[in-house]
């Protein structure tokens, strides 16, 4: 263990112990600093998005703040690193039940009979990102805000996206579709 995160370890526990608020705060705040982009490169090896590997080093801090009043760790950054991957891993299974979900509304769309074969053969020319995007906004009725932060991007991205989307799909089909 490092010098730095003994006298943090030691310093949390004194205060803790001391039942010292302000210090208490002051030292979480110090290791929050320390620690947050270890955090953040520990969840980034099991997330998709740099956005989402920041929200679950920030849910793991959390959790670590909740924790730490009833379970001193012996080693601050293993125990850090223990809880941002199991919040990495949840997160990361989430977004797999999510895509699951997605999959099933986007095999909804191609299943369904009133779709004509070139409309689906244009749906499925689409990168995947332009086809969440599009079952979001046309099938779900999401806004371009509630679409961004599902794929984690900023709602102005997600009409971008959609707009793209839309526009590759009607130069496949050409003439024959209409809005």
């Amino acid at each position: 263990m490092e010098k730095r995160e003994r006298e943090l370890l030691s310093s949390l526990t004194r205060a803790l112990d001391d039942r010292d608020l302000g210090q208490t705060r002051r030292v979480l705040g110090e290791i929050y600093g320390d620690y947050r982009f270890l955090l953040v490169s520990v969840a980034s090896g099991r997330l998709p998005n740099r956005q989402d590997a920041f929200d679950a080093a920030e849910e793991a801090f959390l959790r670590f703040m909740d924790a730490v009043g009833r379970n001193r760790p012996k080693n601050l950054k293993s125990y850090l690193c223990a809880i941002a991957d199991h919040v990495a891993l949840e997160m990361a299974e989430s977004k797999k039940e999510e895509q699951v979900e997605e999959e099933s509304a986007f095999g909804f769309v191609l299943s369904d009979p009133a779709i004509s074969q070139d409309l689906k053969n244009a749906l499925e020319n689409l990168t995947q990102e332009q086809k969440r995007a599009v079952v979001y906004r046309a099938v779900l009725g999401l806004s371009f805000h509630e679409i961004g932060k599902l794929l984690g991007i900023s709602g102005i991205a997600a009409d971008s996206l959609y707009r793209r989307a839309i526009r590759k799909m009607k130069s496949e089909l050409g003439e024959a579709y209409e809005n």
